[in-house]
This record gives structure tokens, sequence and C-alpha cells, in this order.
């Protein structure tokens, strides 16, 4: 399959954003209940939250939560769509004409693991939690591995164009591209960034340059 290229990516994106753009009652309640069921599922993990739980920290009535879900497995796919999307608002712009390859993808390298710590969900997910992968299994076991794949061509695509003019064949670029995404899995999951003495965004920002830039670069 070929890659998409960059105005295909952000065409995409826009796409999928402005697919929900109101703000009305309704749409607020909704984020409301995704907001709670996101602390809840994140503190105390997926299978030990109830409906009961959620409608009480989203402060509405039971009977209101399936007016918007099904199911607690809908819920959870709302919110991890929620997380989706604000990770596609933050990383749409490096798709816009006229950012330097090696900008482009020092940058995704950098946005993907700062917003680690924003993304809740997205985090435990890409940490391997066995509760939130059986329920995208039981849902749709295409999921990961469509997820995975546009991924791993995406890095393909932004380390062919940071690296041109190259010798790399396309399994080179495969190899390169898998190398880096096992390292934005371990910083995604690194949780105790801190005590090294960096911030998330400054950990963010420091690998990604000594990713692209090599370690003597200042």
């Amino acid at each position: 399959m070929t890659p998409w290229n960059f105005d295909e990516i952000r065409n995409s994106l826009e796409a999928d954003l402005a697919k929900r753009t109101t703000s009305s009652a309704r749409e607020r309640k909704r984020e409301r209940i995704l907001g709670a069921a996101t602390e809840l599922f994140v503190a105390q993990g997926y299978r030990r939250t109830s409906v009961e739980q959620i409608a009480r920290t989203a402060g509405v009535a039971k009977g209101t939560i399936y007016l918007y879900f099904k199911t607690k497995a809908d819920m959870l796919m709302g919110a991890l769509d929620a997380e989706r999307r604000r990770y596609a608002t933050e990383i749409l712009p490096l798709f816009r004409d006229g950012i330097a390859p090696k900008e482009r993808l020092r940058t995704y390298i950098a946005e993907t693991l700062r917003l680690a710590g924003d993304l809740p969900l997205f985090s435990r997910l890409q940490g391997g939690d066995r509760e939130i992968l059986a329920v995208l299994d039981d849902l749709d076991t295409s999921i990961r591995t469509r997820s995975l794949e546009v991924g791993m061509d995406l890095l393909v695509r932004l380390i062919d164009e940071a690296a041109s003019p190259h010798g790399l064949s396309s399994r080179d670029l495969r190899e390169r591209a898998a190398a880096l995404m096992g390292v934005l899995l371990v910083g995604i999951r690194a949780g105790e960034i801190a005590r090294i003495g960096l911030t998330r965004r400054r950990f963010a920002q420091v690998l990604a340059q000594v990713m692209v830039d090599g370690l003597g670069q200042p």
C-alpha cells in the first residue's frame, strides 16, 4: 500500500475533527460523561468502574448515560476517541506546508511524547493495559493492528523526508521506523521522568532533538 502524502493526512485529520464541532448542551453533557469515565477508568481500572459510578461522578442520572452510550464499552471507545481527536488537533499543524522535514519529524516525536501525559487512556493503552486491550479486541480485533500500521507508515514517510537524500532501501526505512516506534512506546510508558530532573515537556524536546539531530547538537 502506498503511504499517504501529507496533503492526504492533513485532509483526513481536518475531516475527522470537523465531525463534532458543536457546543450544544447535549454535546457538553456527553463530554462531561466521557470525562468522568476517563477519570475512573484511569484511577481504578475499566472492570472495577461501574456505570453508576460514572453517572455519579458526571453528576447525571444513570438512565441519562444510556441516552448517549449503549454500554460501558461504548463509553470507553468514546473516551479513547476524544483523546484521539485531541491528539489530532495538536499534530495537525505539522502537516501544513512550509515546515522543514527535520523539524516536522522532530516536532512529531516531541509532541507524541509530550501529549502522552495529557492523554491517560492512550498512555495506558500503549502501556499494554490488559482490560482496555480486551475491550478493543472484543469490539474489533483489527483496531490495534490498523493503528500500528498507520503509525508505522507515517513514521516511514517522516523519516524518508527528513533523511533525504539518502541511500536507504524500503526495508531500511521500515526498520528505522520500527526502532523509533519502540523508543516512542517506551517514552510514553515512562512514569518517573520527573525523578531524572526533567519535566515531561523538556524530556520530549531533548529526546526528539537527540533522535533527529544527534548527541552533538546543542
